[in-house]
């Protein structure tokens, strides 16, 4: 099943980084907070969740963050948004 996926990601580094300068109490918790604020701006494409990724939180607007712990970044998927809904 294809999820609807953001193009922007944000590396676990970026987001370890953000977490020291914003004073987050972690990386999960910066990235939700960058994504809060690029979401409603970005593209997004309908593809497979990547396979080693885990669940992290909600973000508004019917997102969801995840981290893909193969390849070490964050990603946002929404589930409510179909390719038919995009025709």
């Amino acid at each position: 099943m294809s999820v609807c996926i953001l193009h922007s990601i944000l590396e676990d580094y970026q987001a370890e980084e953000m977490a020291v300068d914003c004073k987050c109490e972690s990386a999960d918790e910066a990235a939700k907070t960058w994504f809060s604020e690029v979401y409603a701006e970005s593209d997004y494409y309908f593809d497979e969740k990547p396979t080693h990724s885990r669940y992290v939180c909600d973000i508004e607007g019917g997102w969801e963050l995840w981290y893909d712990y193969g390849a070490c970044y964050y990603f946002a998927i929404n589930e409510t948004i179909t390719e038919e809904d995009e025709e």
